[in-house]
């Protein structure tokens, strides 16, 4: 397998693991308190395994100067090549996915701080 196969092949797993990271946020929205937890290491386990696609990922960057170029988005498609603009494509999925998640961040954050003081209240 080439390495631009590889890093796609990661990139398509990191977008598979965040997209049920997205899943898990929105629900951690609506669940009933008792499910947070639940939620919120579900999602810390699926978070472990993008950092050790992350630690993957950058060890192809430090192998190759356009594919960290690419997965630092330190590039133009135009500039790219055919084999190298799919691994651009899928670094867009990846950064489409973890901007939904971000948006939804805020969300979570003062539903579990809303939890937190019906609690201690």
């Amino acid at each position: 397998m080439s390495l631009v196969e590889d890093v796609i092949g990661c990139l398509r797993e990191k977008t598979r693991l965040l997209s049920e990271v997205e899943k898990i946020t929105e629900l951690m929205a609506v669940v009933p308190q008792e499910e947070l937890l639940t939620c919120t290491e579900k999602r810390g386990k699926l978070v472990d395994e993008i950092k050790l696609l992350d630690d993957k990922l950058r060890e192809f960057a430090s192998m190759n100067n356009d594919i960290r170029s690419i997965l630092n988005n330190a590039c133009e498609k135009s500039d790219l090549t055919e084999e190298l603009s799919k691994v651009y494509i899928e670094v867009l999925s990846v950064n489409a996915v973890l901007n939904r998640i971000n948006s939804n961040d805020d969300v979570i954050k003062n539903r579990i701080e809303y939890e937190k003081e019906k609690i201690l209240n």
